[in-house]
């Protein structure tokens, strides 16, 4: 699998998806967070579509987190493994 999710145009298409998703999952969160502790501000600014029973079932609901802690998994094994390719080739180099 690494083979494949090398510097190509698909391997920096999948990096670039998963960075995305993760970012915009962590958002959700943030932003149901802050709708559950300061509601009326939230459903103002969201004109009534995020209510505090909404935001608190969207931040407690299962879904959520599962998706969190695979992107998370995907986002940090992905980077890792594109930083370990290139240490290795600049082993043999003299500086």
């Amino acid at each position: 699998m690494k083979a494949f999710l090398n510097e190509t145009t698909t391997g920096h298409l999948i990096k670039t998806v998963v960075r995305w998703l993760l970012l915009a999952t962590v958002v959700i969160f943030i932003i149901t967070g802050f709708g559950i502790t300061e509601f009326r501000v939230v459903e103002s600014l969201t004109l009534g579509l995020l209510t505090k029973v909404l935001a608190f079932k969207v931040h407690t609901s299962p879904g959520p987190w599962l998706a969190l802690a695979i992107l998370l998994i995907l986002h940090i094994g992905l980077s890792y493994g594109s930083r370990g390719k290139r240490n290795v080739s600049h082993q043999g180099t003299a500086r």
